[in-house]
């Protein structure tokens, strides 16, 4: 997405220890690697093999390199314009990774949501920077799974879903503006199965989908 939209800066935000892992994988493979298949090769030894994620095949490295060959992947190596995109904002510092729950209740003591909206805020009046595209991945659906994206128990969360689903419609109206494009996947795509979960990208304003509400 961020290839895609020739984005400028890129904030990456998650709590899962395993998403963190992914994500330190990715930025250590770029680092040397000047091609899409050469950071394939880079990076699939580097990616957890435990815990299996629930949409990766069993083998990871012939997972990662089906991007090389999809038309709208970064990896995509005859596109190679987003792969060197990427790799630039890495390279550069432009990439940020924030350990924030986007499910985080408005009530929270340190409201975190509320504390980055504000600096947001602050670097859009010093720069001009401005939030103009939001992916939430599949949240909105695993929030109501009983078991997690990498395979963890959600069972004992203690919070209801509709309590979740609304934090993460509170707190998406901080970061962005009403304009801002909203990706989501958070619907199944019909090749889905319960060992390798595929998801349907759609792409919404954020308007739009506040107001209508999460499912």
């Amino acid at each position: 997405i961020a290839a895609a939209r020739s984005s400028a800066s890129v904030y990456l935000c998650d709590i899962n220890l395993h998403q963190f892992r992914v994500w330190r994988a990715v930025r250590q493979a770029l680092h040397g690697a000047d091609s899409p298949a050469a950071f394939v090769d880079a990076v699939a030894p580097k990616l957890p093999q435990r815990p299996r994620l629930r949409m990766f095949s069993t083998d990871v490295r012939d997972w990662i390199g089906r991007e090389l060959s999809r038309p709208d992947s970064w990896l995509n190596e005859r596109s190679t314009e987003r792969y060197r995109h990427i790799r630039e904002l890495f390279e550069t510092g432009a990439v940020r990774v924030l350990q924030l729950d986007l499910a985080t209740s408005p009530d929270a003591p340190l409201r975190p949501f509320g504390r980055l909206a504000a600096r947001l805020s602050e670097r859009a009046s010093n720069d001009g920077f401005a939030v103009d595209t939001v992916y939430v991945s599949n949240i909105p659906f695993m929030l109501q799974q009983a078991v997690g994206f990498f395979g963890e128990d959600q069972s004992s969360d203690g919070r209801s879903v509709s309590a979740a689903l609304h934090a993460v419609r509170h707190n998406l109206g901080l970061l962005a503006s009403p304009a801002a494009l909203l990706i989501t996947a958070e619907h199944l795509a019909t090749t889905s199965t319960n060992d390798n979960l595929q998801w349907r990208t759609e792409v919404l304003q954020l308007d739009a989908y506040l107001q209508a509400g999460l499912p």
